[in-house]
């Protein structure tokens, strides 16, 4: 569950209240909600995880944490209405999962696959938030690496800008602390 950041604390709190407790317990008071990815909270052998931004460390904290909710799309559960992150948002998440990994695993990078090749993103809404968000060079590696891994072909503009795009030192160095 993907919670913005100005109500995290009040919605663990709740929870707390709800009886689900922490997995791990916070670094230190008010860690999580300023650098934090999100926390794990179980009750009653569930877990539950409530995220305040999409990754952990220097690219998460380079979101813009409003931006998640700016513009968002819906999906329905037993006829209700819920909101999600926009199509070209869940790309970009799925981008994260599989570039940023030791190991990309196969799941993350049919998400992308399959969201590469819907026909359903904006591309260039794609690559200008990845660009809002510095993570640029984190898309390119997991469209990159689904196309390689997958054998697909590079018919889509954002493929064809991903395996022209070239990582920054810095984005590399950044990116080898994730998957190095």
């Amino acid at each position: 569950v993907l919670i913005e950041s100005s109500g995290y604390s009040e919605t663990i709190a709740a929870l707390l209240r709800a009886g689900y407790v922490r997995a791990w317990p916070e670094l230190r008071a008010g860690f999580e909600r300023r650098f934090g990815k999100g926390v794990v909270l179980v009750r009653d052998g569930f877990e539950l995880d409530v995220h305040r931004t999409l990754v952990s460390g220097y690219f998460g904290l380079a979101i813009d944490l409003e931006d998640l909710f700016g513009r968002p799309a819906t999906f329905e559960v037993a006829g209700v209405a819920l909101p999600c992150l926009s199509a070209e948002q869940r790309f970009i998440h799925a981008c994260y999962h599989a570039a940023l990994a030791r190991r990309p695993r196969l799941v993350p990078l049919r998400d992308v696959g399959q969201m590469l090749t819907s026909g359903h993103l904006d591309e260039a809404d794609v690559v200008d938030c990845a660009y809002r968000w510095r993570g640029q060079s984190v898309v390119a590696r997991g469209v990159r690496l689904a196309v390689e891994t997958l054998g697909l072909p590079e018919f889509s503009g954002i493929a064809m800008w991903a395996r022209h795009f070239r990582a920054s030192k810095r984005d590399r160095r950044a990116i080898s602390a994730y998957a190095g």
